[in-house]
């Protein structure tokens, strides 16, 4: 499963698509490098490459593209994980429909960039989204996913910033910086889903909302982190002015 720890912590192997070109295998392969400034050459050179490829060949790339997104997602540098989203416009917006085999896959983490603590994280994310879909298939495509994205909250919300994190890679402020991020913008698609979907969905989804809706999760409320504080309080707020039925 894409969502569980070896995701977050990196651990996944990456096999290249034997079919892509050359150029595009080159520019994959800079987004498995540690360092901030090859995944930035490498995003900036798919960006570029994406612009130029036919269709079918940027179709190909959807399976590759899927697994890089979903680690880059979680990636510290805000300036990967906004770059990473510009590129993914870049693309959305050339394969569309295309995309839909590979949404279950992509929409937990997807939503959860839209909801990032940088603002240009979630613009890109947003616009990405907004290229994707129409305004009224909007709401069809998260119910589409429904299960992958309250499974993969659950995970989330049950991790802490060791687990989260491979801390023999990262710093202990790193860690901690990244397992804020991700709680917060958690609460925040929960809120999110709340406002947004019909009332009959909230209906349907009661049962998953109380499984992580618990006395364990409430504990956030008291977290040292502001952003997760902020996050919750958001989330007190809409559920005390949405869906009053």
């Amino acid at each position: 499963n894409l969502f569980l720890l070896g995701t977050m912590n990196g651990l996944l192997t990456f096999g290249l698509n034997e079919c892509l070109d050359s150029e595009l295998q080159l520019a994959f392969k800079k987004l498995t490098k540690k360092d901030t400034t090859t995944k930035l050459k490498g995003l900036s050179e798919l960006s570029i490459l994406f612009t130029t490829r036919e269709a079918p060949v940027l179709e190909s790339c959807l399976n590759t593209w899927v697994r890089y997104y979903v680690r880059l997602g979680f990636d510290n540098e805000r300036k990967v994980r906004e770059n990473l989203n510009q590129t993914f416009f870049i693309l959305v917006s050339a394969v569309k429909r295309k995309l839909a085999p590979h949404l279950k896959a992509l929409m937990p983490i997807w939503l959860l960039n839209q909801f990032d603590s940088c603002r240009e994280v979630g613009v890109a994310a947003t616009k990405a989204f907004h290229a994707a879909f129409a305004e009224n298939k909007r709401i069809g495509a998260i119910l589409f996913c429904k299960n992958e994205i309250f499974y993969s909250l659950s995970d989330y919300l049950s991790q802490t910033p060791d687990t989260m994190s491979n801390t023999k890679e990262v710093s202990a402020h790193d860690a901690a910086e990244k397992y804020d991020r991700v709680i917060s913008s958690s609460i925040l698609i929960f809120c999110h889903l709340i406002e947004t979907l019909p009332k009959e969905e909230i209906a349907n989804l009661l049962p998953e909302f109380k499984k992580i809706f618990s006395t364990k999760f409430w504990k956030f409320a008291t977290s040292k982190s502001n952003l997760i504080r902020k996050s919750i309080y958001r989330l007190f707020f809409v559920l005390s002015t949405s869906q009053p039925d």
